[in-house]
């Protein structure tokens, strides 16, 4: 299993920012993600316009870059991070937060594409930032060591992920009335690494506090509690109890359709799960059809040679093999083995670029 990333980034939400900064915050807390992007823009030509200081600027980019990930542009995010934090590479006496957050956002980025060595400095970096400047208990301590937990979930250390994830929590459950968003995402966080070691009943009962909570403070369509749905159909899908992970997947599409649209990414990925669900349930007609509409999406948003593309590519063919298709079964699994051999001897462009 695969370890949830981080469900929310963390907000700047500083006095250095400016009113469109402080107004796109509220837009990204209650999932308005185009309306977010158009206040952080405006944060951002406000910043450059009235000279104001470093930090601000770098906080309204830093935010442009964390929405812009959120709505599937990872490149345009990517050129975003690496703007913001050559703004705060002086590390004057206003912008540790705004670079140890900054820091932390774009490391999400980078274990999400699978560039582990990159992410780890900086998360390295963001913590030793944290501590000096807030403190070993502060909200951003416990953030950064999630972020770190996570990166090292999905190295396949897992019990340091543990470890981790489990100091961030203790941290987060130490403040009184912690922002529900933060205690979500560390408590999904660490049922992923649960389940990966093969701790289902705890991991399960850490997913459906997680999504109470959300559902309390942001309501029962956010986005993020789609992402916690996910997590618990993941749960049960892994543990072979199809029919079950049905009902929390369906809910999931309902809420990513109508926050991101039919044709986003973030919607395919839950297809691909529900079509998993109906092919362990042989429905195989029915996840055939979820397949067929999810591989130009992932097709067009990450590429042939991305995992998720594969993994879809390849489940499709087992689909048409158990529907007896066997002719374009064995014509998607050669283009499927192709590519994964293709993947293999090329060298991403971003480690050219380290």
């Amino acid at each position: 299993m695969r370890v949830a990333a981080s469900l929310v980034c963390l907000l700047l939400q500083s006095s250095l920012g400016l009113p469109a900064q402080n107004d796109g915050d509220r837009a990204f807390l209650r999932g308005d993600y185009a309306e977010a992007e158009r206040y952080f823009r405006e944060a951002w030509r406000s910043a450059e316009a009235e000279h104001a200081p470093e930090a601000a600027r770098a906080s309204a980019i830093a935010s442009l870059a964390q929405v812009t990930l959120t709505l599937g542009r990872p490149k345009e995010s990517e050129e975003l991070f690496n703007l913001a934090l050559e703004s705060t590479a002086n590390r004057t006496p206003d912008d540790p937060k705004v670079r140890a957050i900054a820091l932390l956002n774009f490391s999400a980025l980078l274990y999400q594409t699978n560039r582990y060595e990159r992410a780890t400095p900086m998360l390295d970096e963001a913590l030793e930032l944290s501590v000096k400047h807030f403190g070993p208990d502060h909200s951003l301590t416990a953030n950064v060591l999630k972020n770190r937990g996570i990166l090292k979930a999905m190295q396949g250390r897992t019990k340091p992920a543990q470890d981790d994830l489990e100091k961030s929590l203790a941290i987060v459950e130490k403040h009184i009335n912690p922002e529900a968003g933060e205690l979500a995402s560390i408590l999904g966080s660490l049922a992923s690494v649960y389940s990966m070691r093969k701790r289902y009943d705890d991991a399960e009962k850490l997913l459906h506090r997680s999504v109470e909570l959300l559902e309390t403070a942001y309501g029962p369509d956010h986005s993020d509690v789609a992402t916690l749905l996910l997590n618990i159909a993941t749960q049960y899908i892994d543990r072979k109890n199809f029919a079950a992970a049905e009902r929390p997947l369906r809910r999931a599409l309902a809420i990513r359709e109508k926050v991101f649209g039919m044709d986003h990414v973030a919607v395919a990925q839950v297809k691909s799960q529900l079509a998993n669900s109906l092919n362990g349930q042989k429905r195989y007609e029915e996840a055939r059809d979820l397949y067929v509409a999810v591989l130009p999406i992932q097709e067009r948003a990450l590429g042939t040679k991305s995992q998720e593309y594969l993994e879809s590519l390849e489940q499709y063919a087992a689909v048409l093999r158990s529907m007896k298709d066997v002719a374009l079964a064995e014509s998607i699994e050669e283009r499927a083995k192709y590519l994964r051999v293709e993947r293999t001897f090329t060298v991403p462009a971003q480690r050219l670029t380290r």
